[in-house]
């Protein structure tokens, strides 16, 4: 590409040393900016990162789980110089090659936030049955407490741009950002948002930091409590959950 998007790439990091490098300078060929934010890394995450281009933050804190995913996020996404950023995992599971359509989408549609979903799957990609039972029940969730037809509420992949970030009134430090930053974008009417399909890839590299059944725990709650925490109108975009409108809008979705 000549000429680079004019985006901050945020990459939330722990210990992704062995793959980060590869990841970064696929980036650099698309965006103007790459962000690693180095949350308590014990390799050289950091180094390898700054050495193949990236722009490298140290966010220190952790939440009571020792996780820092939020608190890393929320550090690079207000750092960055951009007005659209985009985010992405460190272990290269999401799709660089669509950030440009993803770009011109969100221009087409005019919006303030894109949520990029890995749902409805297709090709073969790669998430396992018991992430996708899990991504389903709190999709599910979502639906019947928020009225909205949400994809993927666990997708670390979106758009946002960083004029609306201060609205959204972010708080999680852990894993419950991705859910809180679309759900807090739900509740805001005045804030504009809407879903595109991605495809998604194998961890190439290092190993996930997730505890699969403590994390959905620990988002089942969030997401009943947060809607609690938050008695306001919600956007009424509710169709059953297994109506044929509902499925004819997940393949919609596609791009």
């Amino acid at each position: 590409m000549k000429n680079k998007l004019n985006i901050s790439l945020v990459i939330p990091c722990r210990n992704e040393a062995e793959g980060i490098a590869l990841l970064v300078k696929k980036a650099l060929k698309i965006a103007a900016e790459v962000i690693v934010v180095d949350n308590q890394s014990t390799d050289k995450t950091a180094l390898v990162a700054k050495k193949a281009g990236a722009r490298v933050i140290k966010e220190p804190r952790v939440d009571k789980l020792g996780i820092g995913y939020g608190y890393s996020l929320t550090r690079g996404m207000k750092a960055a110089k951009h007005e659209i950023v985009v985010t992405l995992d460190g272990d290269g599971t999401y799709p660089i090659d669509q950030i440009e359509a993803t770009l011109n989408f969100m221009g087409r549609k005019n919006v303030d936030m894109l949520l990029c979903s890995r749902f409805p799957l297709v090709d073969g990609q790669a998430i396992s049955w018991w992430r996708q039972l899990g991504v389903w029940l709190l999709n599910t969730q979502v639906r019947l407490f928020y009225g909205y037809d949400m994809q993927d509420i666990l997708s670390g992949m979106w758009l946002v741009k960083k004029s609306v970030l201060s609205s959204l009134k972010l708080n999680e430090g852990g894993w419950n950002l991705s859910p809180e930053i679309k759900l807090a974008a739900i509740m805001n009417q005045k804030i504009s948002i809407d879903q595109f399909h991605i495809h998604h890839y194998e961890r190439e590299f290092g190993q996930s930091k997730q505890k699969l059944v403590i994390t959905g725990l620990e988002h089942l709650w969030f997401i009943f409590a947060y809607r609690v925490r938050h008695l306001l109108p919600v956007r009424l975009k509710f169709t059953p959950l297994f109506s044929i409108k509902f499925w004819k809008s997940a393949r919609e979705v596609r791009v």
